[in-house]
């Protein structure tokens, strides 16, 4: 999965079905620590600010998977960026405001079996 991909994941889940959205742009990319060896990684993203009316702000991350039950550490985090998504205007629903306690989502790419 690419980093737009999951941004349109991330943007999929906070609206539901009933909203269509597009990336408009990529806000930055931010090189955090370089990958120095081959590990699982984990790509993690959230809705960060919504107008509630037709953009939002998707904050994305890369790190190095933790270890069950722990939680990413700063040193482990390799990539952060931010996507801007926006609703098509095929759909006359709102987007959803954001909520201080709103999900981070989280996808871990498994290896494919040969």
């Amino acid at each position: 999965m690419d980093l737009d991909a999951l941004a349109g994941v991330v943007a999929y889940k906070h609206t539901g079905d009933s909203v269509m959205t597009v990336t408009a742009a990529v806000d930055r990319i931010t090189l955090k620590h370089p990958l120095t060896s081959i590990c699982d990684l984990e790509l993690s993203g959230q809705v960060t600010f919504a107008t509630g009316r037709s953009s939002m702000e998707v904050s994305l991350q890369v790190a190095k998977a933790p270890e069950e039950g722990q939680q990413v550490k700063e040193e482990d985090i390799l990539i952060t960026c931010a996507f801007t998504m926006v609703r098509l205007r095929t759909s006359s629903v709102s987007l959803p405001s954001v909520i201080s306690h709103t999900c981070r989502y989280h996808w871990i790419p498994r290896p494919r079996s040969p």
